[in-house]
Protein backbone atom coordinates (compact mmCIF):
# COMPACT_ATOMS: atom_id res chain seq x y z
CA UNK A 1 0.00 0.00 0.00
CA UNK A 2 1.32 3.39 -0.76
CA UNK A 3 1.37 6.16 1.90
CA UNK A 4 -0.07 9.21 1.52
CA UNK A 5 3.81 11.20 1.55
CA UNK A 6 4.88 8.82 -1.27
CA UNK A 7 2.17 9.59 -3.26
CA UNK A 8 2.19 13.34 -3.14
CA UNK A 9 5.85 13.51 -3.81
CA UNK A 10 5.00 10.66 -7.00
CA UNK A 11 2.62 13.11 -8.21
CA UNK A 12 5.20 15.69 -8.73
CA UNK A 13 5.79 17.17 -12.01
CA UNK A 14 8.74 17.70 -11.09
CA UNK A 15 9.35 13.86 -10.95
CA UNK A 16 10.30 12.26 -14.64
CA UNK A 17 8.02 9.57 -15.41
CA UNK A 18 11.44 6.98 -15.52
CA UNK A 19 12.05 7.91 -12.00
CA UNK A 20 8.37 6.83 -11.19
CA UNK A 21 9.17 4.08 -13.00
CA UNK A 22 12.38 3.21 -11.35
CA UNK A 23 10.78 3.73 -7.84
CA UNK A 24 7.28 2.29 -7.95
CA UNK A 25 8.17 -1.02 -9.89
CA UNK A 26 11.84 -1.70 -8.98
CA UNK A 27 13.16 -0.23 -6.33
CA UNK A 28 9.65 -0.40 -3.87
CA UNK A 29 9.54 -4.05 -4.77
CA UNK A 30 13.08 -4.83 -3.96
CA UNK A 31 12.23 -3.31 -0.75
CA UNK A 32 9.32 -5.15 0.07
CA UNK A 33 12.18 -8.28 -0.22
CA UNK A 34 14.10 -6.34 2.24
CA UNK A 35 17.03 -6.01 -1.20
CA UNK A 36 18.27 -1.94 -0.54
CA UNK A 37 21.29 -2.60 -2.53
CA UNK A 38 21.59 -1.10 -5.94
CA UNK A 39 22.96 -3.01 -9.07
CA UNK A 40 23.37 -0.19 -11.65
CA UNK A 41 23.54 -3.50 -14.67
CA UNK A 42 20.34 -4.64 -13.00
CA UNK A 43 18.31 -1.78 -13.25
CA UNK A 44 19.46 -0.95 -16.74
CA UNK A 45 18.19 -4.55 -17.91
CA UNK A 46 14.95 -3.72 -15.50
CA UNK A 47 14.46 -0.72 -17.06
CA UNK A 48 14.47 -1.38 -20.88
CA UNK A 49 11.20 -0.51 -22.85
CA UNK A 50 11.11 -1.61 -26.51
CA UNK A 51 7.62 0.16 -26.89
CA UNK A 52 7.93 1.64 -30.74
CA UNK A 53 6.29 5.17 -29.55
CA UNK A 54 8.47 5.79 -26.73
CA UNK A 55 11.85 3.50 -26.38
CA UNK A 56 14.25 3.13 -23.34
CA UNK A 57 17.20 1.39 -23.30
CA UNK A 58 19.67 3.30 -19.86
CA UNK A 59 22.55 3.51 -19.83
CA UNK A 60 24.51 3.30 -16.16
CA UNK A 61 24.44 6.73 -16.25
CA UNK A 62 21.26 7.54 -17.00
CA UNK A 63 19.82 5.01 -14.14
CA UNK A 64 22.77 7.17 -11.40
CA UNK A 65 20.68 10.02 -12.65
CA UNK A 66 17.58 8.97 -12.44
CA UNK A 67 19.20 7.75 -8.57
CA UNK A 68 19.92 11.50 -7.73
CA UNK A 69 17.09 12.80 -8.67
CA UNK A 70 14.68 10.50 -6.73
CA UNK A 71 17.50 11.23 -4.15
CA UNK A 72 16.42 15.19 -4.40
CA UNK A 73 12.93 14.25 -4.17
CA UNK A 74 13.79 11.84 -0.86
CA UNK A 75 11.85 8.80 -2.24
CA UNK A 76 15.58 7.20 -1.58
CA UNK A 77 18.32 7.95 1.28
CA UNK A 78 21.64 7.14 1.25
CA UNK A 79 25.04 7.33 3.45
CA UNK A 80 27.44 9.80 2.91
CA UNK A 81 25.45 11.13 -0.45
CA UNK A 82 27.17 13.75 -2.26
CA UNK A 83 26.08 15.38 -5.72
CA UNK A 84 28.88 12.79 -7.88
CA UNK A 85 27.89 9.84 -6.10
CA UNK A 86 27.75 6.68 -8.01
CA UNK A 87 25.33 4.47 -6.18
CA UNK A 88 26.34 1.29 -7.66
CA UNK A 89 26.90 -0.65 -4.58
CA UNK A 90 25.46 1.27 -2.38
CA UNK A 91 22.65 0.09 -0.06
CA UNK A 92 19.70 2.51 -0.19
CA UNK A 93 16.85 3.15 1.97
CA UNK A 94 13.05 4.42 0.90
CA UNK A 95 12.02 7.30 3.74
CA UNK A 96 8.77 7.18 2.52
CA UNK A 97 7.74 3.40 2.01
CA UNK A 98 6.29 1.39 4.94
CA UNK A 99 6.74 -2.07 4.91
CA UNK A 100 3.51 -3.14 7.04
CA UNK A 101 5.77 -5.80 8.72
CA UNK A 102 7.71 -3.27 10.43
CA UNK A 103 5.10 -1.10 11.71
CA UNK A 104 3.01 -4.18 13.31
CA UNK A 105 4.25 -6.55 15.35
CA UNK A 106 4.74 -7.85 18.97
CA UNK A 107 5.49 -5.32 21.56
CA UNK A 108 9.34 -5.57 22.58
CA UNK A 109 12.06 -4.05 25.15
CA UNK A 110 14.23 -1.60 23.50
CA UNK A 111 17.73 -2.55 23.39
CA UNK A 112 21.32 -0.96 21.51
CA UNK A 113 20.33 -2.67 18.20
CA UNK A 114 16.65 -0.90 17.60
CA UNK A 115 16.77 1.23 14.54
CA UNK A 116 14.08 3.43 13.09
CA UNK A 117 12.07 1.42 10.35
CA UNK A 118 12.28 2.65 6.37
CA UNK A 119 8.77 4.28 7.25
CA UNK A 120 10.23 6.76 9.95
CA UNK A 121 10.71 9.45 7.85
CA UNK A 122 6.59 9.09 6.52
CA UNK A 123 5.60 9.17 9.90
CA UNK A 124 8.05 12.16 11.12
CA UNK A 125 6.50 14.48 8.51
CA UNK A 126 3.04 13.66 8.98
CA UNK A 127 3.60 14.45 12.98
CA UNK A 128 5.11 17.79 12.19
CA UNK A 129 9.07 16.97 11.90
CA UNK A 130 9.91 18.50 9.02
CA UNK A 131 13.69 17.80 9.76
CA UNK A 132 13.77 14.27 9.98
CA UNK A 133 17.42 14.11 10.18
CA UNK A 134 18.78 12.47 13.51
CA UNK A 135 22.07 11.98 14.74
CA UNK A 136 23.89 9.06 16.28
CA UNK A 137 23.82 10.86 19.79
CA UNK A 138 20.07 11.33 19.56
CA UNK A 139 19.35 7.64 18.33
CA UNK A 140 22.17 6.60 21.64
CA UNK A 141 20.45 9.30 23.70
CA UNK A 142 17.30 7.80 23.29
CA UNK A 143 17.47 4.22 23.48
CA UNK A 144 19.68 4.30 26.58
CA UNK A 145 16.92 6.90 28.39
CA UNK A 146 14.40 4.25 27.91
CA UNK A 147 16.79 0.74 28.14
CA UNK A 148 16.64 1.02 31.57
CA UNK A 149 12.75 1.36 31.99
CA UNK A 150 10.57 -1.54 32.19
CA UNK A 151 8.76 -0.69 28.97
CA UNK A 152 7.62 -2.10 25.80
CA UNK A 153 6.47 -0.96 22.63
CA UNK A 154 5.86 -2.17 18.83
CA UNK A 155 8.06 -0.41 16.43
CA UNK A 156 5.44 1.94 15.77
CA UNK A 157 5.27 3.08 19.03
CA UNK A 158 8.78 3.32 19.68
CA UNK A 159 9.01 5.40 16.23
CA UNK A 160 6.43 7.54 17.30
CA UNK A 161 8.72 7.91 20.84
CA UNK A 162 11.32 9.09 18.92
CA UNK A 163 9.25 11.71 16.87
CA UNK A 164 8.23 12.93 20.08
CA UNK A 165 11.80 13.11 21.51
CA UNK A 166 13.53 14.73 18.52
CA UNK A 167 10.21 17.26 17.87
CA UNK A 168 10.59 18.61 22.12
CA UNK A 169 14.50 19.07 21.00
CA UNK A 170 13.96 20.93 18.16
CA UNK A 171 11.61 23.41 20.10
CA UNK A 172 13.68 23.65 22.90
CA UNK A 173 16.79 24.74 20.44
CA UNK A 174 14.38 26.43 18.61
CA UNK A 175 13.81 28.93 22.04
CA UNK A 176 17.18 28.82 23.03
CA UNK A 177 18.19 30.56 19.50
CA UNK A 178 15.51 33.15 19.41
CA UNK A 179 16.41 34.03 23.47
CA UNK A 180 20.10 34.18 22.09
CA UNK A 181 18.71 36.24 18.83
CA UNK A 182 16.71 38.74 21.29
CA UNK A 183 20.12 39.21 23.85
CA UNK A 184 22.35 40.31 21.13
CA UNK A 185 19.82 42.90 19.40
CA UNK A 186 19.49 44.10 23.31
CA UNK A 187 22.98 44.73 23.28
CA UNK A 188 23.23 46.74 19.58
CA UNK A 189 22.26 49.63 21.12
CA UNK A 190 24.29 49.93 23.83
CA UNK A 191 27.85 49.08 21.52
CA UNK A 192 26.53 51.93 19.31
CA UNK A 193 25.66 54.62 22.36
CA UNK A 194 29.47 53.51 23.40
CA UNK A 195 30.74 54.08 19.93
CA UNK A 196 29.47 57.97 20.07
CA UNK A 197 31.00 58.64 22.99
CA UNK A 198 33.92 58.78 22.01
Amino acid sequence: MIGIIEKQVLERKSLSFQAKYLYMFILRQNAILNNFKIDILSLCEQMICTSRLAAFSPLPKHINALLHELYAHRLIAVSNYTNTLNFNGKSISLPYFQNSSNVTGKPFFIDDTWQPSNGFYANAIACGLNDCNYSQEDLHDFISYWSNRAEQRNQSGWERAFISRLLRKRQASAVSNKAATRSLAAQVPNIKAQKTEF
